[in-house]
């Protein structure tokens, strides 16, 4: 990373740890986030034009900046493999690269979920696309929900699924009405999706994004869902 006049900029190269070789595949989706938070940052480029977040990544390689004031970022990272990554408190002066087990087919996809981000009884699409011949996992895996701020008025939940506007889309397909009222790891409820608690074959159908939906009259939610994705 360095430093450009008013941002502080970061240009990252994803590698393989096991041979150390570039992942240079095209796709891959990184979400920035401001640092302890699900809540996005601002991005730009290195002459101050708008950078969408989340990223795609092309040929492995996040480019950014970020405004002075704020000194660092939590990045959410998902390869083009499907490998996925969470690296905390990034400032500007930290590795170029970072390293990716390739070798590690079980993975824990972290995403966050902000109701500043969305519009609540509303499909968010998060950005983050599930990769080909792989599993999604239910909750007797690991689905579920991490509220890292509750809904302190009346009983709120989120849905998560695949994007009801593509084909075969279910919105609640993975979490049906997890609850965001108290802080802290929320078993999932299981949607449709999970078959008798059999775990989800992403080749099933071609919708592959992964949204959430907070429930109408939803002011304060925000944290992260917990998708355990089995590569193979």
């Amino acid at each position: 990373m360095t430093n450009t006049p008013g941002y502080n900029h970061y240009k990252i190269q994803l590698k393989d740890s096991v041979t150390g070789a570039s992942l240079t595949a095209s796709g891959g989706t990184v979400f920035v986030a401001i640092a302890g938070t699900s809540q996005k940052e601002t991005l730009t480029d290195k002459f101050g034009n708008s950078v969408a977040n989340p990223i795609l990544m092309t040929a492995g390689l996040m480019d950014f900046c970020i405004p002075l004031s704020h000194l660092t970022v939590d990045l959410y990272i998902q390869t083009a493999g499907g490998h996925f990554e969470v690296v905390k408190g990034i400032g500007p002066s930290g590795n170029n690269e970072y390293p990716i087990d390739t070798e590690q087919k079980r993975q824990t996809y972290v995403i966050p979920f902000n109701i500043a981000d969305c519009v609540a009884a509303t499909e968010k699409d998060t950005g983050f696309v599930l990769p080909a011949h792989a599993f999604v996992l239910d909750r007797l895996h690991g689905c579920g929900v991490n509220v890292t701020t509750a809904e302190t008025a009346g009983a709120k939940t989120l849905t998560a699924g695949t994007l009801s506007s593509q084909s075969g889309g279910v919105a609640a397909g993975f979490i049906n009405g997890s609850s965001t009222a108290s802080l802290g790891l929320v078993i999932g409820t299981n949607g449709s999706l999970f078959s008798s608690n059999a775990p989800y074959p992403t080749d099933e159908y071609t919708a592959k994004n992964i949204s959430y939906t907070l429930v109408t009259a939803s002011v304060a939610a925000a944290g992260f869902l917990i998708l355990p994705v089995q590569l193979v």
